[in-house]
């Protein structure tokens, strides 16, 4: 079994857990004022084994705060560290 993966979307707070970079959704926590509107779709995920990358894939109404959801699967499939622009050595500004 793969260690666990997590990722988290501060402030806003919404923060995901899963298997490994990508893997299926394990769990999640929701903080805020529509918690309540928002944990059902990492209820859903985890209920029917949904891998993160499925998640963050999915359409979400924009500007919505069911978007947090989203880049927090996301960021499950590509840390942001991975996404960081990289500058070559040389052309610093």
């Amino acid at each position: 079994m793969s260690p666990p993966a997590s990722c988290v979307s501060w402030p806003g707070g919404v923060a995901c857990w899963g298997t490994s970079a990508g893997g299926r959704v394990l769990g999640g926590t929701i903080v805020g004022p529509r918690a309540g509107e928002l944990i059902h779709e990492l209820a859903l995920a985890m209920r029917t084994g949904m891998f993160a990358g499925r998640l963050a894939q999915t359409v979400h109404a924009y500007p919505t705060w069911s978007m947090a959801v989203q880049q927090a699967a996301a960021q499950l499939v590509t840390p942001p560290a991975a996404t960081a622009m990289h500058i070559p050595a040389g052309n610093e500004h």
